[in-house]
């Protein structure tokens, strides 16, 4: 996920530009799109019919600041996707492992005693130093002992050991995912 943060930083950045533009487009869509209602009802003939305001390109016609509004947020917008489309790529297989830890996040305060809910939480201090680079390095010593340290490439479904039906860890459909499946706890 590393290597992933500046090409979000990117489409973040370009989304940022290509919001004003298409909240505007949205409000000046908004009465256009409500009268539109009827004509959209039935696509085919609202594109084909013949005659004066009673069709669909007769409808964008008539609507020069929604054509003004939209063409710049629409072309941002496609840039904006275009330039995320790596980002997704590489996020997508990890969407059940995030969509997982925002579930059971809350499980690990669900325990309680008389006291109250409590959380089950082992906090490790002082087991990083910044390194000549700035970078975080472990520190040396018996503090880390028994911890894995710079596993930073670990597959999708790579935090248990591997599935006997080989779904897991996963590289993908076509096997070119970034990550090392050697990362991945031994079989029980």
């Amino acid at each position: 996920l590393r290597r992933a943060v500046p090409d979000l930083d990117a489409l973040l950045t370009t989304a940022d530009d290509v919001e004003p533009q298409l909240t505007a487009l949205l409000r000046e869509a908004r009465p256009a799109l409500a009268a539109a209602r009827p004509v959209l009802a039935d696509l085919r003939p609202a594109i084909t019919a013949s005659g004066p305001a009673d069709d669909l390109t007769d409808l964008l016609r008539a609507l020069p600041r929604l054509a003004g509004v939209g063409r710049p947020a629409l072309r941002a917008t496609s840039r904006a996707l275009d330039e995320g489309r790596e980002v997704v790529r590489f996020a997508r297989p990890y969407a059940p492992d995030l969509v997982g830890l925002l579930r059971d996040l809350g499980q690990s305060t669900a325990a309680y005693d008389a006291n109250g809910h409590y959380a089950r939480v082992q906090p490790v201090f002082n087991a990083f130093r910044p390194d000549a680079t700035g970078a975080l390095a472990p520190r040396s010593g018996s503090r880390l002992a028994g911890f894995e340290t710079l596993q930073v490439r670990r597959c999708p479904g790579g935090a248990s050991a591997p599935r006997a039906d080989s779904s897991a860890p996963w590289r993908d459909t076509d096997g070119t995912l970034d990550c090392d499946p050697s990362t991945s706890p031994g079989t029980p």
